[in-house]
């Protein structure tokens, strides 16, 4: 009786175990490598960006407080309490829209809601003679992307890090299509 009254003790505990294992999964880091740079070569890998598909030549920057509210409507304090890291890449010429920007935000930072930030301080029509034909900006975990570009390359960065992000990934928000504002 005792053999069998330590067996079910034993499997009860063990049964516990299984069950409290089972709960919600936790959702794996979606951008592992080491920098900020590499973690956007992935991005664009996964996005299937290249040459071909972009509109113009592009250059790419790390981000900084001296020019953050140039390039993306940040004021360098709105920057400096959010960002842990930025960077920009944007078209040569402004003879197209293009721009693309990635952060990682700083600890304690929701990134939806630095997300959201970004989609009312971005300044959609700062060509002045060119527009976008789409700008999103998509958050998962502590990144934060924003793209203003042809609607078929911002789909392409849309689908990258949705790719990448998978379950991590918040909604898209579009919060602008190319209509100049009245």
């Amino acid at each position: 009786m005792k053999k069998t009254v330590s067996l079910l003790l034993v499997l009860t505990t063990l049964l516990s175990f299984c069950l409290v294992s089972c709960g919600e999964e936790e959702i794996a880091p979606v951008f592992t490598a080491e920098t900020l740079a590499d973690n956007f070569a992935a991005l664009e890998t996964a996005a299937g960006i290249n040459e071909d598909n972009l509109p113009i030549a592009t250059g790419t920057e790390v981000l900084t407080t001296d020019m953050c509210e140039f390039m993306v409507g940040l004021t360098p304090d709105e920057f400096t309490a959010n960002v842990a890291e930025g960077q920009v890449t944007i078209a040569m010429m402004s003879a197209q829209a293009h721009l693309v920007s990635f952060f990682k935000v700083k600890e304690g930072v929701n990134a939806e809601e630095f997300a959201t930030l970004l989609s009312t301080k971005f300044d959609p029509q700062r060509w002045v003679c060119v527009m976008p034909e789409k700008c999103f900006v998509i958050a998962a975990q502590d990144y934060v992307l924003l793209v203003a570009s042809a609607a078929s390359v911002a789909d392409l960065y849309l689908n990258g890090f949705k790719t990448l992000a998978g379950e991590a990934a918040g909604a898209e928000n579009v919060f602008f299509t190319g209509e100049a504002a009245e």
